[in-house]
């Protein structure tokens, strides 16, 4: 028995001194600004359980030969020669509809978090009303991904697509110890889960697609390589320049940027490493960082895309309005408009892109449903 600690405790001194080593190393090279060696992974897990938290496929080869026959709605160079401003950032342009960095703990669940944070961006800035949507949900339910063991974008938006998720009020975090539980019935308060689809998924292909996912949703979820040195960022523009790759991370895309001395372009991206890690949770990566490979497998949201406006995002008019005076006197919506919606369409919530109610005419699907 003390001969098996003893040769643990020398293996876990010696992977310990290996990551000190790795850490220095990148010390010496990063051209941004390091947490402190404790305040980093390494200073509690060894090397394989750093590895756990990563797929270790990398994201930016994923192949996308079948997301338009599975359904996404797929750009390329859509936009292409609209202009976009240097800088932009949706927790100031869609403020109150970027929800509070969150933290995966010791589960390989990025890509789950990424995705209902995701939804949850979208949705708000579409129907006016944030949603905080379940990862655990996610992890549990979802049969086409791996729980703590990773997941792929395109099967985790073809789920939200077919089956939806639920709000993290009915399914809480509960993986975060890495043990998953089965898929409920009911919420955790015991009522019945309702779960919100996304019937308008988008694959976005090139960089001006994905900025005007961003400007139109707020966000979208992409996936990138992570090698050592992205463990130790605190912050500035993170690029790599040393360590090992430990494998593909999916996070939230929320803008993008341009260094005011450098002129170095980067995106704007929301972790789920918890507010202590980065900057209070999100980092800031060169567009020129081709081994980290961020987006460059393409990015995923949910809503009608719109062009790249040069200042303020703007959604299209719409011919969608009321015609008939009485409109104004509608005061049950619930008992009026299933009998008046036809001349109160914008009354009764039969304008707006997401969430119409049942009575309102079938002319284009709303981009998510219950």
């Amino acid at each position: 028995m003390m001969k098996m600690l003893i040769v643990s405790t020398f293996l876990f001194l010696a992977a310990q001194s290996v990551q000190m080593k790795t850490y220095k190393e990148i010390k010496a090279k990063a051209n941004f600004e390091m947490l402190s060696y404790k305040e980093t992974v390494y200073s509690g897990l060894s090397p394989q359980e750093t590895r756990n938290y990563f797929d270790p496929v990398s994201y930016k080869n994923r192949t996308r030969k079948d997301l338009k026959e599975k359904g996404f709605y797929t750009k390329q160079n859509f936009f292409k020669g609209v202009g976009a401003p240097a800088n932009y950032d949706s927790r100031t342009a869609h403020s109150g509809c970027i929800g509070p960095i969150r933290n995966q703990l010791h589960c390989g669940s990025c890509w789950a978090f990424a995705a209902a944070e995701t939804l949850s961006d979208n949705y708000c800035v579409n129907n006016g009303q944030h949603l905080a949507l379940s990862a655990q949900d996610l992890v549990s339910c979802d049969t086409t991904d791996h729980g703590c063991h990773g997941g792929t974008l395109p099967n985790v938006w073809s789920w939200l697509n077919e089956n939806g998720v639920t709000t993290t009020d009915c399914l809480p975090y509960t993986a975060g110890n890495g043990t998953v539980k089965a898929c409920p019935l009911v919420c955790q308060s015991g009522e019945g889960i309702t779960r919100f689809k996304c019937d308008h998924k988008n694959f976005l292909s090139a960089t001006a697609d994905i900025q005007s996912g961003i400007y139109s949703g707020a966000s979208a979820e992409t996936g990138f390589d992570v090698f050592e040195d992205f463990l130790t960022y605190k912050g500035g523009i993170y690029k790599h320049t040393t360590g090992a790759f430990l494998g593909g991370h999916a996070v939230k895309m929320i803008g993008w940027g341009q260094d005011p001395n450098t002129k170095e372009k980067y995106w704007l991206v929301a972790n789920s490493w918890g507010p202590a890690w980065g900057e209070s949770g999100f980092f800031r990566i060169s567009w020129d960082d081709h081994e980290s490979g961020m987006a460059e497998g393409g990015a995923f949201n949910c809503g009608v895309l719109h062009k790249l406006p040069t200042k303020t995002p703007t959604l299209p008019p719409s011919p969608c309005k009321d015609i008939a005076t009485s409109c104004k006197d509608i005061t049950d919506k619930a008992k009026q408009c299933p009998y008046m919606h036809n001349i109160c369409l914008e009354t009764c919530d039969c304008c707006r892109d997401w969430m119409k109610p049942d009575y309102c005419p079938n002319t284009t699907a709303s981009p998510l449903v219950t």
